[in-house]
């Protein structure tokens, strides 16, 4: 997907893994979680091609953060994630920034309905 500027965007999908450097080749997504700074998800959560990710922003003292990375919150690995928030060119590729809402599904879940 090619992206210029910004713009806010609803997203939903698994939670896969992290990155674990500063590109997206240095996608993690087996244990233990080394970075609290982002998350990874991808319509499956089985994928693991690179190509297929979406790197997702966890701002620094952001509630986003405390409640999604999974260093603290391993568990959250390949459960369903609904996310509101800027889509931008985040390790170097489509990603989320700027969370401004988010709510975790469970894996059984196929669809979830939340307001903005």
């Amino acid at each position: 997907m090619e992206q210029k500027g910004s713009c806010l965007i609803a997203v939903k999908g698994y939670i896969v893994g992290c990155i674990n450097g500063t590109s997206l080749s240095q996608f993690q997504n087996t244990g233990p979680f080394l970075k609290e700074s982002n998350i990874v998800i991808a319509d499956s959560p089985i994928v693991k091609d690179i190509s297929q990710l979406m790197p997702i922003k966890l701002a620094n003292q952001s509630s986003s953060r405390k409640e999604l990375n999974l260093v603290d919150h391993p568990g959250h690995q390949y459960r369903m994630l609904y996310v509101y928030g800027k889509m931008e060119t985040y390790f170097k590729t489509t990603g989320i920034t700027n969370i401004k809402t988010h709510k975790l599904g469970f894996k059984e879940m196929n669809e979830y309905i939340f307001d903005f």
